[in-house]
């Protein structure tokens, strides 16, 4: 995952990025995260069922501090805690993102 994180940190042209499925584990999670800090293109991500864990969401949701262009979070089935829930949504509305999905 740490390939494609980087890959798609400085791309201007990828809007939709699906990884459901790809067991990207807390690690996966924390080079999203790094992506997500830089990138300006990105709209939909989708992470759904990857073992992320809350350790995971943490580091993604860390990267999502500044990012105005994600509208769609997709990290469904990944054994996030409510801790990890509340502080996914706490980054969320930091963003004050206009119209965002996170499932």
């Amino acid at each position: 995952c740490k390939i494609v994180a980087d890959a798609v940190t400085q791309n201007k042209t990828i809007v939709t990025l699906k990884l459901a499925r790809n067991f990207i584990g807390i690690s996966g999670g924390a080079a999203l995260g790094e992506m997500l800090r830089i990138n300006r293109s990105l709209e939909v991500l989708n992470v759904a069922n990857n073992n992320i864990r809350s350790q995971g969401v943490s580091q993604l949701a860390d990267g999502l501090s500044g990012n105005k262009t994600l509208k769609n979070l997709d990290v469904g089935g990944n054994g996030i805690s409510i801790v990890g829930i509340c502080l996914l949504l706490a980054r969320c509305k930091e963003c004050q993102w206009s119209s965002q999905q996170l499932s």
